[in-house]
């Protein structure tokens, strides 16, 4: 059977960090992944199989294993594929309003967004405690906006990893688009970007 090469899924084991480091992915799931190159690859790499050690060790020790491997002195990764697994969570009701905002202040702290995404995020966070001490704004309104927003990434997918590069293209273009033309707010810019996304999958 081939043997998996982890500096070819080099993305993918930044993100299964990340998820852990933010709480969207369990320590067991991480083994379990693992644990299925292991139990399939004819010769597995000794990375999955010093990760499947580790299976009693704290989440720490994972991140730091994981970390240590990756080298952050190399190329910082997207934080989209985060942004699927925290929209899962919140469509399925699994997860607070104010939860779901640390989750994606967390996750722009730990990986690359681009300006729009980071102004978002921001942005959001501010007004949620502004609706919170009842200065400004309304919860449900603010929640409809983060649903609009997370669902824009609704297929990046860890199945449709190699996808996410002609994902990446469009939404980037859209983004630039979007901010050569004109000022408009959060919603019209995920409408736009959903829309072309239809027509891009077409």
């Amino acid at each position: 059977m081939k043997q998996t090469n982890p500096t070819d899924i080099i993305q993918f084991i930044h993100q299964m960090r990340s998820g852990l480091v933010v709480g969207l992915i369990t320590k067991e799931e991480v083994i379990e992944w693992a644990e299925s190159i292991v139990t399939t690859d004819k010769t597995p790499d000794i990375f999955f199989i010093d990760l499947v050690l580790l299976s009693s060790k704290s989440n720490n020790e994972i991140i730091n294993y994981l970390g240590e491997y990756l080298n952050f002195d190399g190329e910082s990764f997207s934080g989209r594929p985060l942004f699927h697994m925290l929209n899962k969570r919140m469509e399925s009701k699994d997860i607070l309003l104010s939860k779901v905002i640390n989750t994606l202040y967390r996750i722009a702290n730990e990986t690359k967004v681009s300006d729009y995404e980071s102004y978002f995020i921001y942005t959001i966070e501010n007004d949620h405690s502004l609706a919170i001490d009842n200065i400004t704004g309304e919860l449900t309104e603010i929640d409809q906006r983060l649903r609009y927003f997370l669902r824009t990434y609704k297929d990046y997918t860890f199945e449709n990893f190699n996808n996410w590069s002609s994902l990446d293209k469009v939404i980037d273009h859209t983004y630039r688009l979007e901010k050569e033309t004109s000022e408009i707010n959060n919603e019209s810019i995920v409408e736009n970007i959903q829309r072309k996304w239809w027509q891009f999958w077409k």
